[in-house]
């Protein structure tokens, strides 16, 4: 049951365990009871403010406190409430009362409001299902999404806390049930590779669009041998390899190369050479670039791709009139000796080859 009911600012808490704060790499959860805090609550503000908090905060300043979609809390002790939805707006509204507090600003609306925020109470017999559920309605598929690993992150625990299946999350949450099989994979995926001894600081939430973009393809879940059953790669060895391509490598005391796969693209790339043996012969090649590999992967494409543009660059030559080479200046002049050179060299090679 939801009621309606103004709220104090001072009443109201912040949510220290904001699914927004876990992409974040400095986030640890805070246990209940100390949601309360004076210095959990400051800390929670403060990452806040990483989301474009001083704008809301301008916003509301200026246009004051609209209500488009309510804020919901739920009950704390000591007559408290703790913020499901809307931790951005209260926190925007807590920074507010310390500038009217601190002489700042002189807003007698704002005053009124902060003494009654209007709010919907869930009541404690609304369980996890029901707040998990609200967030996936706002976040997930809804018009004021989180980042992938957030969303990830609330499609997990709607499976694995709530005991859900995936059309049930697909209609709480808006996403189609292959998308939610799709982040339910790659968040478990990433998982598992934060449970590796070696590999569980560099599990970031930052890796989660490496991981998406992974799980989707049939070759990489083969290649690493992919358990539906337990949402688990399998194959040890090439599993450590890959977390060796995403992650930075030790070249130097102080100092990390770059890591191989960097982006999602990176990993479509890697579907093309993992298809090729050569170039997979090269990619687990520790004194070769993963571009080398895509390059061998690539070599056929590469090959028609010259013969087509060269077809079509000898085509344009020929439709050149007189009137269009009077104009030409010493400039376009280069650029024709140069594809003549270019040319005769491959010729040349060409003949040295085929003579011996």
């Amino acid at each position: 049951m939801l009621v309606e009911r103004n709220i104090p600012i001072e009443k109201i808490l912040l949510d220290p365990n904001n699914y927004r704060f876990q992409e974040l790499g400095d986030y640890v959860a805070v246990p209940k009871q100390k949601y309360t805090s004076p210095a959990v609550q400051k800390k929670t503000l403060d990452a806040l403010k990483k989301f474009q908090l001083s704008e809301l905060k301008n916003s509301i300043q200026e246009n004051g406190f609209i209500q488009v979609d309510r804020i919901v809390v739920e009950p704390f002790e000591d007559d408290m409430f703790v913020v499901i939805e809307g931790n951005r707006r209260i926190a925007a509204l807590k920074l507010l009362q310390a500038d009217i507090e601190g002489d700042l600003i002189d807003d007698d609306a704002l005053e009124l409001l902060l003494k009654a925020i209007p709010c919907v109470v869930a009541q404690e017999k609304e369980n996890e299902l029901f707040k998990l559920t609200l967030m996936g309605i706002r976040h997930v598929g809804g018009v004021n999404e989180w980042g992938g690993y957030q969303r990830a992150k609330l499609v997990a625990d709607l499976r694995d806390r709530m005991g859900l299946d995936a059309g049930d999350v697909a209609s709480k949450t808006g996403l189609s049930v292959q998308e939610v099989n799709r982040r339910y994979r790659a968040y478990k995926a990433l998982d598992q590779m934060k449970q590796h001894e070696e590999f569980e600081d560099e599990a970031l939430p930052s890796l989660y669009p490496i991981f998406h973009e992974a799980i989707s393809q049939p070759i990489v879940r083969e290649w690493l041998s992919w358990n539906a059953e337990t949402s688990e790669f399998e194959n040890e060895t090439d599993l450590e390899f890959f977390y060796q391509l995403v992650t930075p490598g030790d070249e130097e005391i102080g100092h990390q190369s770059e890591p191989k796969v960097r982006t999602y693209s990176d990993v479509r790339a890697l579907k093309q050479v993992l298809m090729n043996d050569e170039a997979k012969a090269v990619l687990y090649d520790e004194e070769q670039s993963f571009m080398s590999a895509v390059l061998v992967a690539k070599r056929k494409e590469i090959s028609g791709k010259w013969r087509k543009e060269s077809s079509e660059a000898s085509s344009s030559l020929r439709n050149i009139g007189a009137l269009d080479l009077a104009e030409f200046d010493s400039k376009d002049i280069q650029i024709l000796t140069n594809l003549r050179d270019a040319a005769d060299a491959l010729i040349k090679q060409f003949e040295k080859i085929t003579s011996k």
